[in-house]
């Protein structure tokens, strides 16, 4: 998973933007996940 974000950041590193997003998602996708592990 975590290379699957790497390569979505890369390939959208032009928009920086767009990277902030991504690692705020996917921060909060990571955050759900362990939250949610017993």
């Amino acid at each position: 998973m975590i290379c699957s974000v790497s390569e979505i950041v890369i390939g959208q590193m032009q928009n920086q933007e767009d990277v902030d997003k991504i690692i705020l998602n996917a921060r909060a996708i990571l955050a759900m996940v362990f939250s949610n592990t017993p």
